[in-house]
């Protein structure tokens, strides 16, 4: 990242002549201990700034596109952000000085100017040409400096979203790119970045990013054409009604209006803001960029944090102290904007406003437990039957597979109810004023849609598992109530068994019992329960490999101990 070149003069006196001002050797470098302290390393430092002029920009790399100008400065690189931003170079006109060239720059200089300084086809136009001196912004103070990246296809459409600090933007999009999002004002505020590939002749396939500011200027000036995902991501499920306003206000001409009036909208609801709704199933959602909006009913936890004095706009979702989903908005139902927004914790119940939400999603989930047919079943019987091709889809993450089939039987005709198998362990959720944060395994879990040929599924690829066939649905719910559920019920009777037996550890049992005979029985029963429950969880284990088998997958079983 840093390295430093000195001056070294391998041919004396003849090779660094320089020709009508005699043979003299220029004087070596003045070499200093400590740069901070010593007045000779100040004194041969040369002034920051930027490039004089536009010749000497384009000289130096055509970096004014970028909004970038070459900074020169001796030593670690003050004012920059990332460490060890910044690469040795030598000037001409200082040969005894040593001098720091910015490794962003330095990339210019040996590539040209790269396509990152504008945008093709569907991306943002080139940002307006200005020179600068090279320094980081000083970005909106927060909790953490983190942003939100969604990456495009070559047709402009979202493939994933990710949440990431800032310390990462070099390494997600190399160190120029990062420098021009950073020094980029409009990045205080919105902490969003699309970034889309673009095929370079020296380099290879690169990533360009822009922001939400080059979205409402493509919008307002029609200087570039968008996809409808990365239109629904940056204005919300109501991106259309919002060109439409803005077109009457006189913000947009008329003619870009009727260019971008025919917004396919994309809206998922996904209700219940438990542990396993915002620990697997809300970070599927999100990383796919579609708008969502997540209804919690006004428990009393939440209703603590809804009616705190300091006003809660927005949150953050954590998981293991990583944020998963950055800035969603909260709102009443009761309340709603008139424009929703890209992602939205909405607080209501079995209200007419929540109805009407629901009526207008493409999809829906909801991971409620017990209370799903009660919550789920008021909120849908209303909507009118339709053909199954048009009616919206409910994904039911839930652990009960009965209560989700007796839903069906309650929407049929109305919604399309689709059971899925729901993987992660979740063992807490703390709500305060910063936002959620929920502990979890560190794997990202798994939900498997046990109904074969779904297309357009609202959950990360990462994550969601499709199947193809109705017997490849049923194994993968085999194996998962086998190894998951039947391993965690054996590892809870052993459990429950060894805090029972006073002789395991040699110390007096921690659940003593004054009833001898009543503990000798259930310590009994206790054993010969996991036993059973090993041979069963033995066989359903032994079954699925003989399955591997019969499929042709390269397994090769070893006999059990």
């Amino acid at each position: 990242f840093r390295f430093r070149v000195r001056l070294r003069l391998r041919h004396r006196r003849e090779a660094c002549a320089v020709p009508g001002r005699g043979d003299a050797e220029p004087p070596a470098p003045r070499r200093a201990s400590s740069r901070k302290g010593n007045p000779a390393a100040r004194e041969i430092q040369p002034q920051r700034r930027g490039p004089r002029s536009s010749a000497e920009a384009l000289r130096l790399g055509q970096t004014r596109g970028l909004g970038l100008g070459l900074g020169f400065d001796q030593g670690q690189g003050r004012g920059s952000e990332f460490p060890g931003a910044g690469v040795k170079t030598l000037s001409a006109r200082a040969r005894s000085a040593e001098m720091v060239l910015t490794k962003a720059a330095a990339m210019q200089l040996l590539l040209g100017l790269l396509p990152a300084a504008g945008f093709t086809r569907i991306s943002p136009a080139q940002h307006a040409a200005r020179s600068a001196p090279f320094r980081l912004p000083q970005l909106r103070q927060s909790k953490r400096d983190i942003f939100e990246v969604c990456h495009l296809d070559e047709e402009g459409n979202i493939t994933n979203c990710e949440v990431v600090e800032k310390g990462r933007l070099p390494l997600q999009f190399g160190y120029d790119n990062a420098m021009r999002l950073l020094n980029d004002p409009s990045m205080r505020e919105e902490e969003i970045v699309f970034s889309m590939p673009y095929e370079d002749a020296r380099t290879g396939t690169n990533e360009t990013a822009f922001t939400l500011s080059n979205i409402h200027r493509c919008i307002e000036e029609d200087i570039c054409e968008l996809s409808d995902e990365v239109l629904l991501r940056a204005l919300g499920p109501d991106a259309e009604e919002q060109i439409a306003a803005r077109e009457e206000a006189g913000n947009i001409e008329e003619a870009v209006a009727a260019d971008t009036a025919t917004v396919e909208t994309k809206l998922h609801v996904h209700f219940g803001a438990g542990r396993l709704g915002m620990g697997l199933v809300v970070p599927a959602i999100a990383a796919t960029g579609v708008p969502f909006a997540v209804v919690q009913r006004p428990k009393k936890r939440w209703q603590e944090l809804w009616m705190s004095p300091h006003e809660l706009d927005e949150l953050d979702l954590c998981i293991n102290d990583g944020v998963v989903a950055h800035r969603v908005r909260v709102v009443n139902s009761n309340d709603m904007p008139d424009f929703l927004p890209p992602q939205t914790l909405v607080f209501g119940g079995a209200d007419e406003e929540t109805k009407q939400l629901a009526g207008r999603a493409t999809t829906l989930s909801c991971s409620l437990g017990a209370a799903m047919a009660k919550v789920m079943a008021p909120l849908l019987k209303d909507l009118p039957k339709v053909p199954i091709q048009e009616q919206p889809v409910l994904y039911c993450c839930e652990n009960d597979h009965a209560a989700v089939a007796r839903l069906s039987r309650t929407l049929a005709g109305r919604v399309r109810v689709v059971d899925c198998m729901v993987d992660r362990v979740c063992t807490g959720r703390r709500i305060t004023k910063q936002g959620v944060h929920v502990d979890a395994e560190p794997w990202k879990g798994a939900i498997v849609v046990l109904e074969p040929g779904l297309e357009n599924v609202p959950f990360s690829d990462e994550i969601a598992v499709v199947p193809r066939t109705d017997r490849e649905a049923q194994y993968l719910s085999e194996r998962k109530f086998s190894l998951v559920n039947g391993m965690h019920t054996v590892l809870a009777f052993m459990t429950l068994g060894r805090n029972f037996d006073p002789h395991a550890l040699g110390q007096p049992s921690p659940n003593p019992n004054p009833n001898p005979s009543l503990h000798r029985n259930l310590n009994h029963s206790l054993r010969t329960s996991t036993g059973l429950l090993r041979v069963g969880v033995r066989g359903r284990v032994s079954g699925l490999l003989r399955g591997l088998l019969r499929l042709g997958m390269p397994f090769h079983p070893r006999p059990w101990p």
